[in-house]
């Protein structure tokens, strides 16, 4: 049963009883018996979570390939391997909170490293498309939640509550309720097991979301660049600012005058463009010159500049000579789909990892502190700083 209260404007709470059915169901599988014995080790890597109760073999089967596919680099996968999610958060936190100074401090204007993520609306440096926005978060919430939920049942904590807050139609908070008393009641280790579920899921889907993705690149791929060629003209420019802002730095476009919204973007160097990818690829040749031709109005026109890897336009889009297939649209939308999907997830599960009280890994830091002697204050305090860096830009 689903009930919806309506609270603030259109601030909604859902609860969804059999939601909690469901994670009954759920809790006597196998895979979560793994989750909860592999969750630990992934939230705080096999040096510190062996200590509150994790089993450090069947943590590195999912350790291991979510350290290989960590955005951030090979830095940020050995952190992750030795110290989980909790240590390519801090990573992440650090390597853009260092490029926000050295760009403050070299004359720069920084973008934010932390910010809202709203589908549809775009906030600061961060957009995501609409409706797969929509459908990621709504299914992050679910695998996350849930994940806490059926580990929570499986330790015989039972569960109170389990609702979802909506906000307009974005849902932008969620949350399953174990029975207090029995979770402060049972032991440190249970705890964390609990709270490491949820990063532990989001971990995983984020994998497995991966692997698909890569899978389908490479099978559609072809099939979707011949479509392109048969049925595109090229590249639809949306915007010529002024200025576009690079790597902290505003940049004076190099095309405003010579092109307009609207103008498509045939080929660059006698290169055929039907994408932003194909452009940023030629951009990144070792051409000097770039020999663009556009089509406007009907009629197409040429122009030249210098190569400074970048052009100055602000959007685009594929322009259609004529309509391309059905199945190009779905494919295109599905492998946008599973792209966000992916990138949400490891990112909430990153944010979840750190030592702050509201989240999984303040929560969890505490009980690996009485186990280990690990200053879980001095770690909130590193946090914290690193996080009011990467704020900054907001305000400044």
């Amino acid at each position: 049963m689903i009930s919806v209260e309506r609270k603030y404007l259109l601030l909604f709470f859902i609860r969804w009883n059999g939601f909690i059915g469901m994670l009954k169901h759920i809790s006597r599988s196998k895979f979560v018996s793994f989750m909860e014995e592999a969750g630990p080790i992934l939230l705080f890597g096999p040096l510190l979570g062996r200590y509150v109760g994790g089993d450090v073999k069947k943590g590195l089967l999912v350790l291991i390939p979510a350290s290989l596919l960590m955005v951030g680099g090979p830095l940020a996968s050995m952190l992750t391997l030795l110290f989980g999610l909790m240590g390519a958060a801090f990573y992440l936190l650090a390597s853009s909170a260092w490029n926000i100074l050295y760009t403050y401090f070299t004359g720069g204007n920084p973008l934010p490293g932390v910010g809202p993520v709203i589908p549809g609306v775009e906030v600061g440096p961060f957009y995501i498309p609409f409706v797969e926005g929509w459908l990621s978060i709504l299914l992050i919430f679910l695998i996350h939640e849930g994940a806490h939920g059926v580990v929570a049942l499986r330790r015989g904590m039972g569960l109170q509550d389990a609702a979802m807050v909506i906000l307009g139609i974005i849902p932008v908070a969620a949350y399953v309720q174990p029975n207090e008393k029995k979770f402060l009641a049972s032991s440190p280790e249970d705890r964390v097991k609990v709270i490491a579920a949820g990063p532990f899921a989001n971990t995983v889907a984020f994998i497995l979301s991966t692997i698909l993705l890569i899978g389908m690149g490479i099978v559609v791929s072809p099939y979707m660049e011949k479509i392109l060629q048969n049925h595109a003209l090229g590249v639809k420019v949306l915007e010529v600012p002024d200025t576009i802002e690079i790597n902290g730095k505003a940049l004076p476009s190099l095309v405003k005058g010579l092109l307009s919204p609207g103008d498509v973007i045939v080929s660059i160097n006698e290169k055929n463009v039907y994408t932003i990818g194909d452009i940023i690829e030629v951009l990144h040749s070792d051409a000097k010159e770039l020999n663009i031709l556009v089509l406007r109005g009907g009629e197409l026109i040429s122009f030249s500049i210098e190569n400074k890897g970048y052009l100055g336009v602000k959007g685009g889009q594929v322009a259609w000579r004529e309509s391309p297939p059905l199945e190009y649209s779905v494919l295109s939308f599905l492998l946008s789909f599973l792209l966000i999907f992916s990138l949400l997830n490891i990112m909430v599960a990153v944010v979840n990892a750190l030592p702050f009280s509201i989240l999984d890994g303040g929560q969890a830091i505490e009980d690996l502190e009485k186990r280990r002697r690990i200053n879980a204050r001095l770690l909130k305090l590193a946090a914290s700083l690193l996080l009011a860096i990467n704020i900054l830009p907001w305000f400044i």
